[in-house]
């Protein structure tokens, strides 16, 4: 086993995994990789058997959410020492892995986010204007509530170590968790930073964010984030009882 577990959650990617899959052993060969692939229903899987490539399945399509919270389970129970997260559709180069881990090691942190926005929010990743306002909307409330800047509160691209994955396996939502974990984690004094990264565009296959998802979005951040401080309110009022 080495130290380095990155995990790739995948749905319907058979025109990207296998390349996503070379880039990281080129360049990361240091790491595992667990391919979590989340219900497919094109050739995903039968790509991944026949070129031996490790991976966990899901019999059916639970979301984003829980494709990830199946890659942490299997990260704790084998103690890696440190976990990435990387999207399975090439978006992410794996050669940017270096300075998130350096940083994760050189100042003690739990989360190290890989920014597209960290610089006065330009970046050559395409986003659309609706969609880019969601984004500085949510993370200006993280901002807010955390006390410290977060930019990119919907990066899949992240570096963690043990002891937050052990905690995120018990708590992650079944759909895209992106501020409220934020804010949850660092109300909870996990120590987390962001750090730039530049992005690829999507050039084969469909997003997960469908048309229906991008519409109902907002109002579950909006009841998630409410449901994150209730949640730490309660945690702080146990430990203080302890």
């Amino acid at each position: 086993m080495k130290e380095i577990l990155i995990v790739v959650p995948v749905y319907n990617e058979e025109k990207n995994i296998l390349k996503v899959i070379d880039k990281i052993i080129t360049n990361v060969p240091q790491a595992d990789i667990l391919v979590v692939d989340d219900g497919s229903t094109d050739r995903t899987k039968e790509i991944l058997d026949y070129h031996k490539v490790s991976y966990l399945s899901h019999a059916a399509n639970l979301g984003y959410g829980s494709a990830v919270q199946t890659g942490l389970k299997y990260a704790v129970s084998n103690k890696y020492p440190i976990i990435s997260l990387m999207d399975g559709d090439g978006q992410h180069d794996p050669k940017e892995l270096f300075l998130m881990i350096k940083k994760l090691k050189e100042e003690n942190l739990d989360l190290v986010i890989g920014s597209r926005f960290i610089t006065f929010w330009k970046t050559v990743y395409p986003v659309s204007l609706p969609r880019k306002l969601g984004m500085i909307f949510f993370s200006l409330i993280a901002s807010l509530l955390t006390k410290i800047r977060i930019k990119d509160t919907t990066s899949g691209f992240q570096v963690f170590n043990l002891r937050t994955a052990g905690f995120l396996q018990k708590i992650y939502p079944t759909d895209f968790p992106d501020a409220e974990i934020l804010i949850l984690l660092n109300l909870l004094y996990f120590k987390t930073k962001e750090i730039p990264v530049k992005m690829n565009a999507r050039k084969k296959g469909k997003s997960m964010i469908t048309f229906f998802r991008s519409l109902y979005y907002p109002f579950r951040m909006f009841v998630s984030i409410l449901v994150v401080l209730i949640r730490v309110l309660i945690l702080k009022k146990q430990v203080k009882n302890v």
